[in-house]
């Protein structure tokens, strides 16, 4: 079974609100690292092309927050935003690529998940639902809801939809388990809006990690 680390926060953490989040983390862009050049073909649904990366094969970066780790990651989707946006809300549609997902997912809802690749479990609240661009789980249910978000937007793009997700309040020493997962189930996303099926999750995991161990975590 793939090591998809599991969404339920293990301990409290300081809240990050949007414009709390460090700049890079904000708007994403390529990470040049001098003396190093990528290897391969850029990742087909990366934003950044052939741009020098750190690993092009890549869609997510790591950077270090207030003690804690954030992964912000971006994905071309082939598809207008509204189509996107039914993908990730819609619980039918979560079910063809994601798993299981029970509850509201309208803003102040609340929803418990379990993803099939890892049978991970999760629960959170929505504390922002705009349709269909942008939609932010609280990956709590108490007073310290929003400690750990995961914040998702949708822009238009002129071949189809930029993803962005950013993924807060996360243990630095699993941060590239984090950052593997979290391709994964983008990866997923982009077959299931083509009619293709996921991905075999042991071996993307077991491909992905070693790279996002790999990658320098950026400071805030």
């Amino acid at each position: 079974m793939a090591h998809i680390p599991s969404t339920e926060p293990t301990t409290h953490r300081p809240h990050v609100a949007p414009d709390e989040m460090p700049d890079g983390a904000a708007d994403p862009t390529p990470v040049a690292v001098i003396g190093e050049q990528p290897t391969g073909a850029p990742h087909p649904g990366s934003p950044y092309g052939g741009a020098e990366v750190v690993d092009p094969l890549l869609l997510g970066r790591l950077v270090a927050f207030d003690g804690y780790g954030v992964v912000v990651l971006q994905q071309r989707l082939p598809v207008r935003p509204r189509a996107a946006w039914t993908a990730l809300t819609d619980q039918r549609e979560l079910a063809r690529w994601l798993g299981d997902v029970d509850g509201d997912l309208h803003l102040g809802g609340t929803a418990r998940w379990r993803f099939r690749a890892s049978g991970a479990e999760g629960r959170g609240r929505v504390e922002v639902c705009e349709p269909p661009t942008r939609l932010r789980l609280a990956l709590s249910e108490d007073e310290h809801a929003g400690a750990r978000v995961i914040d998702v937007t949708l822009v238009e793009v002129a071949d189809g939809t930029r993803l962005r997700a950013a993924q807060t309040g996360l243990p630095l020493d699993r941060l590239a388990a984090y950052g593997a997962g979290l391709q994964v189930h983008a990866e997923d996303l982009a077959a299931h809006l083509v009619g293709q099926a996921p991905t075999d999750a042991d071996a993307r995991m077991e491909a992905l990690l070693p790279r996002y161990a790999r990658l320098p975590v950026e400071p805030s």
